[in-house]
Order: C-alpha cells, then structure tokens, then sequence
C-alpha cells in the first residue's frame, strides 16, 4: 500500500480555520451569513448606493440566498474550489437584483446602481469564497482542518480512494484506516496512530 504522509496533528482544527471553512462551505449559521451581509454592505458602499440602500439590498440578498436553500451543510468534497458556489448562487442572486431594481423603479431611486450593486455584490460573495478556499486548500495541505475518515471496502478501488485523498489533502479527508467488506475481521491501518479497531471507533467519534 501507498504510504501515507505524516500530519501534524491529525484532526487538529482550529477555532479561525473552522470558522473560514463554515464560512467557505457557506452552511446554515448566523457566521455565514452575518460576514455575506457585511461583504455586500462594503460592496453597496463602494458603488455609491448609500448606506441605508445598501444594508436593504443586503439583506434582501441574504434572505434570496436563505430561501432558496443556499445555505446547507455540505461534505469537504462538494466545496472543492469555487464553481460549486457560483453553480449554486447565480439563479438567487438574478432574482434579488431583478428585485432590487423593481423596487428602486418603484421609489424613483438609480436603476443603474441597483444592477451595479446586484453584479459587483455577486462579485463580492465570490472573492470572498476564493479567499477563504485560498486558505483553506493551504491549512489542509498542511495537515490542518482535515477530517479523519474510514474507508468502507478492501479492493483496488478502495485502495485507489485513499491514495487519491492523500495525494489531495486539500479535500479536507484523511484516510484513517480501511475496514474489508468480506467476511473476516480487523482493518487495514493508514495511520499508525491508531493501532487496534477499538482506537478507531473512539478516534473517530
């Protein structure tokens, strides 16, 4: 079998990487969505919408991105890089700017700066998912932030899969140990840190 590289700390994850990687992953939390809401009020601000329209548009974007299911728990390995929030986000994001801009018609207000702020906000959401990938992708290859995992199954395809999540660290999955489906008993080890199947069940709770 592929030798696995050593990490520091297996499983070790800071409180300021896990608050990135909820942050990247963009879960259900009030985290997510209080730093989107403070990435589109400085995106608004910036475009010269005022402050008040700017914190309105804001939360209307939250609240699109809210409804349409877009914040959710989600595995390290749907959050790879940055298409999966832009496949996510561009519909919810369409349909608060078209709001945005009905509702400036509506007062009198700039359309123009409503479709501004909807692009240069999808913008912002976007940069900010690539700084915290950025960081993310570095503290995993690092050996930080990565989740213990076991490996179901003792074939070449198994065995494969845990190369390929050790070649890959940033995914965020470190194969701990391979448990055979086959009729028999004990695992193949991955890690020496875990020597016995008892180890393994309590690591990795």
């Amino acid at each position: 079998a592929k030798p696995f590289k050593p990490i520091p700390s297996p499983g070790y994850f800071p409180r300021w990487l896990r608050a990135l990687d909820r942050v990247h992953s963009a879960d259900r939390s009030w985290l997510t969505m209080a730093t989107d809401l403070a990435v589109l009020i400085a995106c608004g601000v910036a475009v010269g919408v005022g402050i008040g329209f700017a914190s309105a548009f804001a939360a209307g974007f939250v609240a699109a991105l809210y409804l349409a299911n877009r914040y959710a728990d989600r595995s390290p390995l749907e959050t790879q890089g940055l298409l999966w929030y832009a496949a996510q986000t561009v519909v919810a994001v369409g349909i608060a700017t078209l709001v945005g801009v009905a509702i400036s018609h509506a007062a009198n207000l700039d359309i123009g700066k409503a479709l501004l702020f909807g692009s240069v906000g999808a913008g912002g959401l976007l940069a900010l998912r690539s700084v915290t990938w950025m960081v993310v992708a570095v503290a995993r290859r690092k050996g930080l932030g990565v989740r213990r995992t076991l490996i179901v199954g003792d074939s070449a395809h198994a065995q494969m899969l845990a190369n390929k999540l050790n070649d890959y660290p940033e995914a965020g999955l470190l194969p701990v140990a391979m448990l055979p489906l086959r009729n028999g008993h004990g695992f193949a080890r991955l890690q020496p840190a875990f020597p016995t199947a008892e180890t393994l069940a309590v690591e990795l709770v």
